[in-house]
């Protein structure tokens, strides 16, 4: 499909997705509990279920429709049974996900400002600040600018950053108003679970557990939504 779309239709873009059968991070995936998998509901042009020897395909959109329709020789209508068929994939694709947290609660908790300063500072002291869960994190764009001279020449370059780093925020006077551990790292799941969801409405966490799965002292963002809507001090 990939050639005969782009050469045919280059200006356009097809959204394809492919439901997940099986946690790819077992121990650390919890899409179901961030509603973003493991088969998505809308946003999509097509999705593809996997049937073992073919797949499903789901029209999600008339441009989705439209291509089907273009493109018919390589589509079969399917049969009877293969809307149980479907249902049965996604089902058990879903159970596979074991990790379970209240991910609706602590979106109203973080939003509402009803997170205590000591949550923020038990998980500060856990973590040894590498930056692998930002380096690992499909929705982290942080960056810093730096300049390269020699003799003549310049280069400027983008670095992947990332706001738990004490250098990040620092200013050009070396003043750093987020100078303590907590505060940089209560800003990162600010960023993902309060700001990105009071500006969009959508959490900036996608629930793919990467950060968990990378992170040697095991503070994922799983670990903080369980320690924050688990906490019997905020009701």
């Amino acid at each position: 499909f990939e050639d005969i779309y782009y050469s045919s239709r280059a200006k356009d873009r097809l959204v394809v997705t492919i439901g997940c059968l099986k946690p790819p991070r077992p121990e650390s995936c919890f899409c179901t509990s961030a509603k973003t998998g493991p088969f998505l509901d809308s946003g999509f042009d097509l999705q593809l279920v996997d049937n073992g020897d073919n797949y499903f395909v789901e029209i999600g959109s008339d441009k989705g429709d439209d291509f089907v329709n273009s493109y018919s020789v390589f589509f079969q209508d399917v049969k009877e049974d293969a809307i149980e068929r479907i249902k049965l994939i996604k089902s058990k694709a879903a159970e596979s996900i074991k990790v379970k947290v209240d991910f609706k609660k602590a979106l109203e908790l973080m939003k509402e400002d009803r997170v205590f300063e000591e949550n923020y500072k038990r998980i500060s002291e856990r973590c040894i600040y590498c930056g692998a869960c930002i380096y690992a994190c499909p929705t982290c764009t942080c960056f810093n600018i730096v300049d390269d001279k020699k003799d003549e020449q310049g280069l400027r370059k983008r670095n992947w950053d990332a706001c738990i780093f004490e250098g990040y925020t620092r200013e050009a006077s070396g003043n750093n108003p987020r100078s303590e551990k907590w505060i940089r790292t209560g800003r990162r799941y600010e960023h993902k679970l309060k700001y990105d969801y009071k500006v969009t409405g959508t959490s900036g966490c996608v629930g793919c557990g990467r950060c968990l799965a990378s992170c040697p002292v095991k503070i994922g963002i799983s670990k903080f939504i369980e320690e924050i809507t688990t906490d019997k001090r905020i009701i």
